[in-house]
């Protein structure tokens, strides 16, 4: 009588699993660091959107510029295009002039430029908020841009009506 011997192979799951963690580590660093990487293109990197259509081809604008003394503005919507509840972000860039006083009164400045905001847009309704930002814009030695907040305020259409 022949016996047989079962051999059995002990098989580790740890290097199998480990390896795979390598390979799903290894992606999600690969993605986070050309999420980070600089994307830098000619046309406008911190708008999403384009600006919005105004009545006035953007003479309010301009006069938004020349009264807060700053290099430009830019606009960016929050939703996708055709939203009609979305809010839209006005930055105004490198400032001079940026609200200051009580609270009220920086708060009356920033209704008043969105309300001069809302009646120069062609399609208003689009529109159930403004975020006006004053924003400080820096450019690196190395290309790079760095932008800053230094002051803002969300205002609805219901405060914009008072």
């Amino acid at each position: 009588m022949k016996t047989t011997h079962l051999y059995t192979q002990k098989i580790s799951l740890f290097p199998m699993l480990f390896h795979g963690f390598r390979r799903y580590f290894f992606l999600v660093i690969s993605v986070f660091f050309y999420n980070c990487s600089n994307h830098t293109s000619k046309s406008n990197e911190w708008a999403k959107n384009k600006p919005p259509q105004f009545l006035d081809n953007s003479k309010t604008s301009d006069s938004l510029k020349v009264a807060y003394s700053c290099e430009g503005i830019e606009y960016e919507n929050w939703a996708e295009e055709d939203a009609k509840d979305s809010c839209l972000t006005v930055s105004l860039i490198n400032s001079n002039k940026i609200p200051s006083g009580n609270i009220d009164t920086i708060g009356e400045q920033f209704r008043r430029i969105a309300l001069s905001i809302q009646k120069s847009l062609v399609k208003p309704q689009a529109y159930r908020s403004y975020n006006i930002i004053f924003v400080k814009k820096i450019t690196e030695p190395d290309g790079s841009i760095i932008k800053v907040h230094s002051s803002g305020m969300e205002i609805s259409n219901r405060n914009l009506s008072k």
